[in-house]
């Protein structure tokens, strides 16, 4: 299973440096939780920490996610099991 962990700034903005390093210490202590991958994201009002259990789509699905235009960030947990069945439906 993944695990994630977070920091968001209501007020005010983070400073990157200082707030990748907290969530470095944070993701250590959930690394167990994902030891295939570890990503950070930072932005002036939430910072991420993912760590990835690769067991569907090992070579793919680093986190986080975005949008087209970069304006939406995402993080999940879970893997989708019937995603061939599902892709086989997609239109072409």
């Amino acid at each position: 299973m993944c695990g994630f962990a977070g920091i968001l700034k209501r007020q005010g903005r983070l400073v990157k440096e200082e707030t990748e390093a907290r969530l470095r210490v944070m993701g250590q202590q959930i690394a167990h939780r994902g030891p295939d991958d570890e990503q950070l994201y930072c932005d002036e009002a939430i910072g991420l920490s993912f760590h990835r259990l690769s067991i569907v789509d090992v070579q793919q699905g680093q986190q986080p996610l975005f949008n087209e235009d970069r304006s939406l960030v995402l993080v999940v947990n879970g893997e989708i099991y019937n995603h061939q069945a599902l892709k086989s439906q997609r239109e072409p």
